[in-house]
């Protein structure tokens, strides 16, 4: 092996230290960006000394009417390999249950879309429709799981327009009876 060709294993094998590294101890969710770059330039420069001729030709769509396309030769196209396919990263949602209402929402519609966006289906018990019909006065719920969310979901109507209630969970959903 040449000069030149030790040189691109040296940059591979830091590379790979790099990146093993990297999986066992992983950096913090704000440095995603910087190991993108990272990973593109080993790429880069490891494809610089190593190979003969790489080309890359990447193209998509953006949108309905906005199109792009990318073409690279060398180490150049090892790099935008790199950037192009290096997924980018979404932070995770907070723990919990969370839920946002629309105005006019009643506390029917309310129960049965938590149990919706929980995959669980809800009855209402012992309720009157006048009840089942009260409109929130707060829309957002925050809550640990669903359970809590319907229990807390009485805070959410004009207070004393519905009964006290419990929840219990039920083979496929919640049961929500009025005490």
């Amino acid at each position: 092996m040449s000069d030149v060709q030790w040189v691109g294993v040296a940059f591979a094998a830091a590379a790979l230290l790099f990146f093993v590294v990297a999986y066992f101890f992983p950096p913090k969710q704000s440095s995603a960006p910087i190991l993108r770059i990272i990973s593109a330039f080993f790429a880069g420069a490891a494809g610089m000394f190593l190979t003969g001729s790489v080309v890359v030709q990447i193209s998509g769509e953006l949108s309905a009417n906005a199109k792009y396309a990318v073409n690279a030769a060398g180490a150049i196209a090892l790099f935008i390999l790199v950037w192009f396919t290096y997924p980018t990263h979404k932070p995770s949602a907070k723990p919990g249950f969370h839920a946002s209402f629309p105005h006019g929402t009643t506390f029917e519609q309310a129960a049965l879309l938590i149990g919706e966006i929980n995959g669980s289906n809800v009855t209402l018990d012992g309720f009157t429709e006048i009840q089942k019909l009260s409109t929130l006065q707060k829309f957002d719920l925050h809550e640990a799981n669903a359970a809590r969310a319907l229990v807390a979901l009485a805070n959410l109507t004009t207070p004393g327009s519905i009964p006290q209630y419990k929840v219990q969970n039920t083979v496929g959903g919640y049961q929500i009876s009025a005490k």
